[in-house]
């Protein structure tokens, strides 16, 4: 008895939480989320897992912190793969040059991110190789788990498309390339267990980040 009492007491919380996910959705990115099903899907999961986190506070385990930090990078694999659906990256990475020719391949990074309208390109994907562009620009699948390529990709993509969402986000936060950079390092200390403590304020500010970034990339107001 007192077993199947604890039970429907946690799908109640659970589905509190659900709901309550689906109203700060709405609220923050209005109606239009919700015809992004397998987006809001991924959302909904990462403001149940932060209420809960939150919930607990200071007494949150890293387990339970680090969840939200993962969820968090599978919001952005989900937001760049739908980004590539509607402008596709296939063949972008033919014009890069090799990767024995490193600086000439920042250069070029950093150049793109000028001519988007960005201030600068972030220092932490300076690395990214030829062959990882290759590999998401002609990726056929929806998985796409290679992230900071994934990103690059995308701006090389905007950079031949007015029309691109990145270029607007340009205009509206000169600084976005690195914000989406502090919150995939955010969620790359979530998918190292043990190694890399996190601390209660990285985790909101990180899904406080995450929705501004859903938010101006699919023109959908906050």
């Amino acid at each position: 008895l007192y077993e199947g009492q604890g039970n429907d007491h946690f799908l109640e919380q659970e589905e509190q939480r659900r709901a309550r996910a689906h109203i700060v959705l709405v609220e923050a990115l209005t109606l239009e989320i919700r015809g992004h099903e397998a987006l809001f899907a991924v959302l909904t999961e990462m403001l149940e897992a932060w209420f809960e986190v939150k919930a607990l506070g200071e007494q949150a385990s890293q387990r339970r912190q680090k969840h939200v930090l993962i969820i968090i990078r599978q919001v952005l694999e989900t937001l760049f793969g739908e980004l590539a659906k509607q402008f596709p990256l296939r063949g972008l990475w033919k014009t890069l040059p090799d990767d024995r020719e490193k600086k000439l391949r920042e250069t070029l990074f950093w150049q793109t991110a000028i001519s988007v309208g960005f201030t600068d390109f972030p220092q932490a994907w300076v690395h990214v190789k030829k062959n990882n562009l290759q590999w998401v620009c002609d990726q056929t699948g929806s998985n796409i788990s290679k992230l900071q390529p994934l990103v690059v990709a995308t701006l090389l993509c905007a950079s031949k498309h007015q029309e691109h969402p990145l270029r607007s986000a340009a205009i509206a936060f000169p600084d976005f390339l690195e914000k989406i950079a502090q919150v995939i390092d955010l969620g790359g200390a979530g998918a190292h267990a043990g190694e890399t403590a996190v601390v209660l304020s990285d985790v909101q500010s990180g899904v406080k980040q995450t929705l501004c970034i859903v938010g101006s990339l699919l023109s959908l107001s906050m």
